[in-house]
């Protein structure tokens, strides 16, 4: 079972629905979440889908890292957090209860509608909604990366002083997560994004943060790519505090 916390200001929660499908075959079952916002903040438009997907038998997780890059965890136990609404590994005292929110269907026909939409259209791959298992073994081997390519979308400058420090650290976050080559050679960008967004690059290494994620071939990097990515995800993060 899904456990969702908040993280930042519950204020600012603006969720519509929870959208949800189950699919059950030889290998086990599998929960599909998509949660739907009327809003997103950074980057500021209308209409957003956040997916989660629990592998019961297989005791695994994937979820929206950042800008629809994978996220990975061993246990369902998730912190969705502001304003960019990305999720990562963890728990806070804001409990959400799933059961209360609105919840319906995640069926076909709606996920037609929001796909038909000119403005943000819903863009996850048809595979997580159909085998989501295979998407999974793609994912451990390092061949899919993200949970699909997102339209171009008109982004609308919305002021927000009191994230100026987290803004920055998104919009260079993401750009080095698309232009950056020593990041890029690294196959599971959003690990990488969980590691820098949980702010568990103040507590532990990133090979610490690696060993505990949950990925079935092993992670196998030199030491010195290791430190070098690291490093610039560290660079990454100290400029967006000097910022603040």
């Amino acid at each position: 079972m899904l456990s969702l916390s908040i993280g930042f200001d519950p204020g600012l929660w603006t969720l519509e629905s929870v959208c949800r499908r189950t699919i059950e075959n030889k290998r086990g079952k599998v929960d599909i979440y998509i949660f739907y916002f009327a809003v997103q903040f950074l980057p500021f438009h209308v209409w957003n889908y956040e997916p989660v997907i629990v592998y019961e038998d297989e005791v695994t997780c994937l979820y929206d890292a950042l800008h629809y890059y994978i996220g990975c965890s061993k246990k369902p136990e998730l912190v969705i957090s502001y304003p960019w609404r990305s999720f990562y590994e963890g728990s806070t005292e804001e409990k959400v209860e799933l059961d209360k929110m609105p919840q319906r269907e995640l069926a076909d026909e709606l996920i037609k509608i929001w796909r038909s939409r000119d403005h943000n259209p819903f863009s996850m791959d048809e595979i997580f909604l159909k085998d989501p298992w295979k998407a999974l073994d793609d994912f451990r081997k390092g061949k899919r990366v993200r949970f699909g390519e997102e339209q171009e979308r008109k982004i609308i400058t919305l002021e927000l002083p009191e994230y100026r420090n987290v803004e920055a650290l998104y919009n260079s976050l993401s750009l080095a997560l698309e232009t950056n080559e020593i990041i890029r050679g690294f196959k599971w960008l959003g690990i990488l994004a969980e590691y820098v967004l949980s702010s568990s690059i103040e507590k532990e290494s990133l090979q610490s943060f690696l060993m505990r994620k949950c990925i079935a071939e092993r992670i196998v990097l030199e030491v010195e790519n290791l430190a070098r990515i690291e490093e610039e995800l560290r660079s990454i993060y100290s400029k967006a505090g000097e910022k603040s």
